[in-house]
């Protein structure tokens, strides 16, 4: 579990890619990759969700380029470096999002390394999808100086987050992956998930954003199918 922890380190940003060199001190130093394909979906609404397709690639030795084949419409996706060269991801406009899930399909990851080598791996995007939270309750409680918010629970969603966003856009908060009985969740000083030196010293305004994770059927640590957040949420932070 702490390896899962890791992985979803900035799920907010839906790419949990972000720190899998760190995961990566798990793997042997044999020159393999892995590539995964995601869906990720978000309450744009009270009442619409909008689903983008996602996806990424990573290895303990470095990568040249990866090239990414769906096998059904033969679109091929070409993903950037984002963790020098150990980590390749491919991820649509933030803004850029379908009205219905992406189609099930097999995809072919074509992964040249540095030395020339070449690799294809492959991963299965079913139709399993689960829909984002819906909040049910968020607000300051005074009396115990600490945020609450629950959210019902998501059908067939294996671990939750919570995350608290600043102002400006950064994260100053966020949950360890949390099990699926969980629906209400507790914030205050003394919680651990606080980033350094982002703990409220003013009165201030975080958004409050609840993430759903579900894993393929026949899960490694990297497998997910789909994560789904909602982020529509605010709460003032009171500092007397």
């Amino acid at each position: 579990m702490n390896t899962f922890k890791q992985i979803f380190r900035f799920s907010f940003w839906a790419l949990p890619a972000l720190l899998l060199t760190s995961c990566l001190k798990d793997a042997s130093n044999e020159q393999t990759a892995y590539g995964d394909v995601f869906v990720k979906a978000v309450q744009l609404t009270d009442s619409t969700v909008g689903y983008q397709l996602q996806m990424y690639a990573y290895s303990w030795s470095e990568m040249k380029n990866v090239a990414v084949l769906a096998q059904k419409d033969s679109t091929v996706y070409e993903l950037d470096t984002i963790d020098y060269k150990y980590t390749f991801a491919w991820r649509p406009l933030e803004n850029n999002y379908l009205p219905q899930a992406p189609a099930e399909d097999k995809y072919f990851f074509e992964i040249t390394f540095e030395d020339g080598e070449e690799q294809v791996v492959t991963d299965y995007l079913s139709a399993s999808m689960i829909l984002p939270p819906k909040i049910k309750a968020l607000n300051w409680n005074d009396e115990n100086k600490s945020i609450e918010v629950e959210w019902e629970p998501v059908a067939n969603a294996h671990l939750y987050s919570v995350t608290l966003i600043s102002a400006s856009g950064q994260i100053v908060y966020e949950t360890e992956l949390l099990d699926r009985t969980v629906n209400l969740y507790h914030i205050n000083q003394f919680s651990y998930g606080w980033y350094n030196n982002r703990k409220p010293t003013e009165t201030s305004t975080y958004q409050v954003v609840v993430n759903a994770f579900l894993f393929e059927p026949i899960a490694s640590t990297f497998d997910i199918q789909c994560m789904a957040l909602n982020n529509l949420g605010r709460v003032t932070w009171v500092i007397d």
